[in-house]
C-alpha cells in the first residue's frame, strides 16, 4: 500500500501545482504502465512526475513522435540512432515545426535525459536515450502527439 500512498500524494502535486490536463492524463499512464508491469514504486513515479509533469505541449510532441520513431524502428539500434533525429525532424517539421525550434527543443528535451545530443558534421542530433524506452512501455505516444 505504501507505494501507492506515496504516488496518490505526488500525482495530487502535480494536480496542485498546476500541471495540465494532458501532462496528468500522461502521468496517470505512467502509473497504469507501472502497474502493468509489476514496477508500481514511489520512486519510478516520482521520476517520471518530475520529468514529465512540467512538458510543454511540444516538448510532449516531439517525445511522442520519439517514441512512435523507436517503436516502429525495429532492434538495430546503431541504424536507429543514425536516422532518429532525422526521422523526427521530418514528422515534425511537417507538423508545422521549423528546423529551428526542433533544435531548441531537442536541447530542451535532452535536459531530462531523454534524448542524448551527439555531435555531427552540420552541428548537433539526438539519439534515443535508455530513458526513452522505458518511457515507450509505460504510455500510449498517441496520447503526447494528439493535439488538445
Amino acid at each position: 500500500m505504501e507505494p501507492f500512498v506515496v504516488i496518490l500524494l505526488r500525482y495530487s502535486k502535480a494536480v496542485a501545482d498546476g500541471a495540465s490536463m494532458k501532462n496528468l492524463r500522461i502521468l496517470a499512464q505512467i502509473i497504469a504502465g507501472l502497474k502493468k508491469n509489476k514496477a508500481l514504486s514511489g520512486d519510478l513515479f516520482q521520476r517520471w512526475a518530475g520529468i514529465l509533469e512540467h512538458m510543454t505541449r511540444d516538448e510532449l510532441m516531439l517525445i511522442g513522435q520519439g517514441i512512435i520513431i523507436e517503436q516502429t524502428s525495429g532492434s538495430n539500434v546503431q541504424d536507429l540512432n543514425k536516422d532518429f533525429w532525422n526521422l523526427i525532424t521530418e514528422k515534425m517539421i511537417t507538423g508545422g515545426y521549423s528546423k529551428e525550434e526542433l533544435s531548441a527543443l531537442g536541447a530542451s528535451v535532452s535536459r531530462y535525459g531523454l534524448l542524448v545530443p551527439v555531435s555531427a558534421w552540420d552541428g548537433i542530433l539526438y539519439v534515443p536515450s535508455p530513458w526513452l524506452a522505458d518511457l515507450a512501455r509505460l504510455v500510449d505516444p498517441t496520447t503526447m502527439t494528439n493535439v488538445d
